[in-house]
């Protein structure tokens, strides 16, 4: 005897329900869905980010100091005294583009470079022709600088003070 199988209402709408352009229209939102909590995730890390560094204070503010003109040469544009904010990294050179520009034909167009790194401030010479001094003595490697120390680039004198 052969049976027949007979369609109840639950397995006529169980086939209807695995159509594939149904099964692609989740597909599609389930994508969308998870596009949009990965930009939120991104949205969120940020904002907290912000947060974080907004509360840290501007870097100043962390590190407040000056660079100033101890000794400003015989044609450097710069007069004896003036200061200039201690950026988180400073350079020195010819070139307008430096932080600190210093109009003497024995500087480089980027002659020196001073920046903080961790906790210390390191000075270093940028291959310039003249070379740079710290106390004297020339600057080869990155070096530490502290406070009242001097360092020259070409005829021109800094010291590094903090507030």
């Amino acid at each position: 005897m052969s049976r027949q199988r007979v369609s109840t209402p639950a397995q006529f709408r169980l086939t209807r329900a695995l159509n594939p352009e149904l099964a692609l229209l989740l597909l599609r939102i389930l994508l969308v869905a998870l596009l949009y909590t990965f930009l939120g995730a991104i949205f969120l890390i940020t904002w907290r980010d912000l947060r974080r560094a907004s509360r840290a204070g501007p870097i100043r503010e962390q590190h407040p100091g000056r660079i100033l003109v101890a000794d400003p040469g015989p044609a450097s544009g710069l007069a004896a005294g003036a200061s200039f904010p201690l950026l988180p990294a400073n350079t020195f050179g010819r070139a307008p583009t430096n932080t600190i520009w210093v109009e003497d034909e024995t500087v480089s167009l980027v002659h020196a470079r001073l920046s903080l790194q961790g906790e210390h401030w390191l000075l270093e010479d940028t291959n310039s022709r003249n070379g740079t001094r710290l106390n004297g003595t020339r600057v080869d490697t990155p070096t530490v600088v502290t406070p009242d120390d001097v360092f020259e680039i070409g005829r021109v004198s800094f010291r590094l003070k903090f507030e």
